[in-house]
């Protein structure tokens, strides 16, 4: 198990920007809105606020501004005045360390096997806090008793102000100071519904919206929390000490103090906490929370393990081969992270529509209280009412929580099945992909190739002979023909020859200098290249040519087999709606077309890394989304290309950081289940989105016709709301260990 994930430098944009935690932030408008604001200040390049973890990542045209965070606090401060901007995040614990749930510095405290939470007696004193917002809920419905039976009206009117006092104060607080702010949400709407309300003496509808609207507003507060852990569990997997071999004694160490090759032990039970290989023993490890794969593995001595895998049978000593930041468990925690930066085109169109939906609505309600009374069509009382019932329903909480909401469950639970998605917008390309482009080795097929066949075309060198001739010239390639041909070749042999001259030719071959002579070694393509007539020769995968004298000595064929996955991995694709389906290869055309038939997909064959783009933007000239899965070094340039760059998960690291979306067991059959998420993501947006639209268009029309209610306008808001939350939060449910071929 090789770890491939893009490192922190992959990302560049990601990489210089600074990053900060909004604590105190429940409300998805309002963190569009600081996002929104932050992105037109001149002093900020970029800015993407992330509503499920409150963490907010700002690339500054300045890096060294010193009134950044001032400045950024007063914006949200002005937006969301209960809301505190943070340059570390906060737990309740007890001493200042780097906590092992989020990786960042905070307030906690360690003990012997990890770090402590909140005792029981705290967890009750929790469950206790939970349940304080129903007391005025509670009171202001007990209040509204007395207000209704009692025969006075200016008692009355009293029992009832109580009543909507008590069930509205904190909504009515932060809707003054976020008038005071010129800052308009739901909040300064609400209030200017309960004072009209009271001014056109409809005390009980008054009370009612607010008690109602407080009530939809904790449920929502508990959904969306509940999302918030569910999805913050996800990044909960790197342990925060390893139990490092110090002259024969265990020293239990935080992880970020551990070096590259430094010895640890991993006991039974415990996470992987850091990438490594085996030095002693064997196991058992259970990748599910890495990789997706339900199957334990079975690793040795030599074995490389990856950090966030949990051993399951006996204690191994391995020597650590990548830093913290840069093992595994960092990288799938940025990744997922940092997605929330790449919004998708339906998140982007909402933060749009939010900017200029309200102010629209707010107009409209203010038209409509003047001008039909003005030119007689009823009295202002009934227009006001009408106007008061727009407001109320015109919240876009629903959409504008439920879009990035959707987004980061997907994503995160694609992590949970082996998939990395690195943005919203690549989860709708996933889901909208229709067309998709493989490369053939290591990706369709095993990559595990063998010799087939060496042919020599010259009397005075035998097969033999151009078999270690071939391998001195590969000896430093890491292509898997190159190392077929070096395996099947003593390493004795492969040294007896010395090597003075080295030359790669990028999707050609190797020119080497060797005891005097200069051999070409690669594809056909090479040769001509060279003017060396090779019109003639039977199909080979690599020829060796002199190249001083121009004649080709021999040729070596290698044989691979199809993944066993691939074929079913194909036909579930195009069930899921992609119309064409092509291999994109370098090798020759008869091995291409062999694997291509087996496929039923069409293919193309002797293609350079750049003929490989020129197809790629042909396929998404006819077709709406384009996908283009590999693992090769030569496949960075067209993985960029594409619509939707997908990379396996055991392929070079150069791949995997030009891809946007990760398969880590690089089982092919991981696409197909990502693929049925990205789906599922897509329709649960979209329903959301029209759920909110419905409702409130039914609640305006019913309003002009005069036959609405501020009840239904809450509904139409906080009701929509919760349901969308819930609905979004369905995304979390996947199971982790989602079998490859379930539909």
């Amino acid at each position: 198990m090789k770890n491939n994930l893009p490192s922190k430098q992959t990302e560049k944009m990601v990489n210089h920007m600074k990053t900060y935690y909004i604590e105190g932030l429940d409300c998805a408008n309002c963190a569009l809105k600081i996002e929104n604001k932050l992105n037109a200040m001149p002093e900020i390049q970029h800015a993407g606020l992330n509503f499920a973890t409150g963490e907010l990542q700002v690339k500054a045209m300045d890096e060294n501004s010193d009134d950044l965070f001032d400045k950024i606090s007063a914006v949200v401060q002005k937006i969301e005045p209960d809301a505190v901007l943070t340059q570390i995040r906060s737990h309740s614990h007890v001493s200042s360390d780097r906590c092992g749930c989020c990786g960042e510095t905070c307030e906690h405290r360690h003990e012997e096997h990890g770090h402590s939470h909140p005792q029981e007696s705290q967890r009750k004193q929790f469950n206790t806090e939970k349940w304080m917002p129903l007391l005025p809920l509670i009171s202001a419905v007990l209040l509204l008793v007395p207000a209704i039976l009692i025969d006075n009206d200016i008692l009355s009117a009293v029992f009832f102000l109580l009543s909507g006092l008590t069930a509205g104060f904190q909504v009515f607080l932060k809707g003054i100071k976020k008038l005071a702010r010129l800052s308009f949400d739901e909040n300064i709407l609400l209030l200017i519904a309960f004072v009209a309300a009271f001014a056109i003496r409809e005390y009980f509808e008054a009370c009612l919206v607010v008690i109602l609207f407080s009530f939809g507003e904790y449920l929502e507060e508990i959904a969306v929390a509940k999302s918030k852990r569910s999805i913050e569990a996800l990044t909960q997997i790197r342990p925060d000490f390893a139990n490092v071999l110090k002259n024969d004694t265990v020293i239990q160490m935080d992880c970020h103090e551990v070096q590259i090759g430094d010895h640890i032990l991993i006991k039974p039970g415990e996470r992987i906490p850091l990438d490594c290989i085996i030095k002693d023993g064997s196991s058992q490890i259970d990748n599910a929370a890495i990789t997706g794969e339900s199957i334990p593995v079975a690793v040795e001595q030599g074995s490389q393990l990856l950090s966030g895998g949990i051993n399951l049978t006996a204690a191994i000593q391995a020597e650590v081969t990548h830093s913290f930041v840069d093992s595994t468990a960092s990288r799938i925690i940025d990744l997922v992270k940092n997605s929330a930066a790449k919004k998708g085109s339906a998140e982007t169109f909402i933060s749009r529509f939010a900017k200029i939906y309200t102010p629209i609505v707010i107009i409209v309600s203010v038209l409509l209280t003047v001008i039909p009374p003005v030119l007689g069509w009823g009295d202002w009382e009934k227009w006001l009412y009408t106007a008061l019932i727009f407001l109320v329903a015109a919240c876009p909480c629903a959409m504008v929580i439920s879009v990035p909401l959707s987004f980061f469950s997907c994503i995160g639970a694609e992590s949970k099945i082996g998939v990395l998605i690195k943005g919203g917008k690549y989860v709708e390309a996933l889901a909208k992909m229709d067309a998709i482009a493989f490369d053939k080795t290591g990706t369709l097929t095993t990559g595990n190739l063998e010799i087939d066949h060496v042919e020599s075309y010259h009397p005075d060198y035998s097969e033999q002979d151009i078999l270690t001739l071939a391998a001195v010239c590969e000896q430093y390639s890491t292509h898997p023909i190159a190392m077929s041909i070096t395996s099947a070749v003593s390493k004795e042999k492969i040294s007896d020859k010395k090597v003075s001259e080295y030359q790669e030719m990028r999707g050609m071959g190797i020119s080497v200098m060797s005891n005097g002579v200069r051999y070409l070694c690669g594809a056909k393509r090479l040769l001509e290249r060279e003017n060396i007539s090779a019109a003639s020769l039977p199909f080979a995968n690599v020829y060796l040519a002199d190249a001083d004298s121009k004649q080709v000595l021999g040729g070596i064929s290698v044989k691979d087999s199809l993944r066993p996955e691939s074929q079913s991995s194909i036909q579930s694709l195009k069930q899921l709606g992609v119309k064409q389906a092509m291999i994109l290869s370098g090798d020759h055309e008869a091995s291409v077309q062999k694997c291509a038939d087996s496929l039923e997909v069409d293919y193309r064959a002797a293609l350079l890394p750049e003929h490989k783009v020129t197809e790629v933007e042909q396929l998404k000239k006819n077709h709406h989304k384009t996908a283009f899965v590999g693992d090769g070094i030569n496949d960075a340039p067209v993985l960029t290309s594409a619509d939707v760059g997908i990379a396996m998960g055991l392929g070079s690291d150069s791949a995997i950081e030009a891809a946007d979306v990760v398969l880590l067991s690089g089982n092919l059959a991981q696409l197909q289940n990502g693929v049925r998420l990205a789906k599922k993501c897509m329709r649960i947006i979209y329903f959301n989105i029209s759920l909110a639209i419905i409702a409130k268009l039914i609640v305006f029309i019913l309003a002009l016709l005069g036959m609405g209610q501020m009840w239904m306008a809450v509904i139409a808001d906080v009701g929509v709301s919760i349901l969308s939350v819930l609905n979004a939060a369905r995304l979390l449910g996947v199971p982790k260990n989602l079998s490859y071929t379930q539909k």
